[in-house]
């Protein structure tokens, strides 16, 4: 999803038990009445939970945001800015022209050298790929289909994240 959706993820829209977090479609970029299901796999239900856990290990015992910014207080809880997102994948990775939207693109690209189906990709990134008469009949959001390149991608991902940053992962 792009990194401003992401940010706006509460902890309620994960479901560990089948395996999804599903963000409301008023939330999403091109607002929508269905909602957005992103498939998650074991190590993305592992990261989340070890998130949380971390948020309430520094003391908040109700955190609602995914990424709550720090400098929330406890009436008035925010998610992270995007500018922050940013800095701190320069400052984790070391990569000082990097964009959070840039995983997008990446991503993209990843898919198209796995093979992965045009229509597949494009609803992992939640493009619109239908016109005309498929707009009607194709209602399938393909999630299982989703879900098995979500596994791809989170492999690709840990495969080159700094070592530092994979212990979030176990």
């Amino acid at each position: 999803i792009r990194p401003g959706e992401c940010l706006k993820i509460r902890f309620e829209y994960c479901d560990f038990e089948k395996q999804i977090i599903t963000i409301p479609g008023e939330l999403m970029k091109v607002q929508k009445p269905e909602p957005f299901r992103i498939p998650i796999n074991e190590k993305i239900t592992c990261l989340i939970k070890n998130i949380r856990q971390t948020l309430i290990e520094r003391g908040d015992l109700n955190p609602e945001f995914l990424f709550e910014s720090t400098h929330s207080h406890f009436y008035s809880k925010k998610p992270y800015r995007i500018t922050n997102v940013s800095n701190v994948i320069k400052k984790k990775c070391g990569l000082e022209n990097i964009q959070a939207h840039g995983f997008r693109k990446t991503a993209r690209t990843f898919f198209a050298k796995k093979g992965v189906s045009y229509e597949v990709a494009a609803k992992m990134l939640d493009h619109s790929v239908r016109t005309g008469a498929d707009s009607l009949y194709q209602k399938s959001d393909l999630l299982e289909l989703r879900a098995e390149v979500m596994n791809l991608w989170t492999l690709e991902v840990e495969k080159n994240l700094p070592e530092s940053m994979k212990v979030y992962l176990k």
